[in-house]
């Protein structure tokens, strides 16, 4: 079985630019049998899949601004409030029943690191696609090594083509996988060009919506 781990959509407004029907198409086209989509605050985007799709197997997740820095919650029941702390954040998703992932904790984006090893969390995201500085991902395993946590991988995908670009194969329950450190991960990173011209269609698109409002 194969699954992503870290997806956004449309409705994580300011980066996501996968529409749910294309996040349905090109994870079948991409081989995989789960995807969580982990929209920044919000769960609209997999609110919106399932009513699509009822049938495609999606997870709720939520990428979450705290006061600390972003945390993945996987496996949620419904949407967990932003500008929390971190501790504060990872008790609300635990209280669902959910996993808590440290996101690319040592990419400039997150200034999670200063906790880390203090938080309860279930695992750490020790390949993240989209990291520009690489050498943060070595950091991230040899802190999952370190504290004992599950290492996941995932491509946090912004657009279609990225879906899958890294991804875990685990056998039957996803879940359990994560629980128990069963993963084995397939990591590769999106090409720089590739990350770059996506950064500058984003802000194209971006400046676009924005005309649009003042029009």
């Amino acid at each position: 079985m194969k699954a992503e781990l870290h997806s956004h959509t449309v409705y994580s407004r300011k980066c996501g630019n996968i529409k749910p029907r294309d996040l349905i198409k090109y994870a079948k086209l991409k081989g995989l049998d789960e995807v969580v989509i982990t929209d920044h605050d919000t769960i609209k985007g997999y609110l919106a899949v399932r009513k699509l799709r009822p049938d495609v197997k999606v997870v709720c997740g939520e990428e979450i601004t705290t006061k600390d820095g972003e945390l993945l919650g996987l496996f949620l029941t419904e949407e967990v409030k932003s500008g929390m702390s971190a501790e504060e954040t990872i008790d609300e998703i635990h209280k669902q029943g959910g996993l808590a992932i440290a996101p690319h904790p040592f990419d400039i984006r997150n200034g999670l690191r200063s906790k880390i090893t203090r938080l309860k969390l279930d695992g750490i995201e020790v390949f993240n696609s989209r990291t520009l500085w690489r050498k943060a991902d070595t950091v991230a395993r040899i802190h999952a090594l370190q504290l004992g946590l599950t290492g996941t991988a995932g491509s946090d995908a912004h657009f279609p083509s990225e879906l899958g670009t890294s991804y875990v194969e685990y056998e039957d329950d996803l879940y359990k996988a994560i629980k128990r450190n069963k993963l084995i991960l397939h990591a590769r990173y999106t090409p720089i060009p590739v990350h770059l011209s996506y950064a500058l269609l984003n802000k194209f698109r971006k400046a676009l919506q924005l005309r649009r409002q003042e029009d």
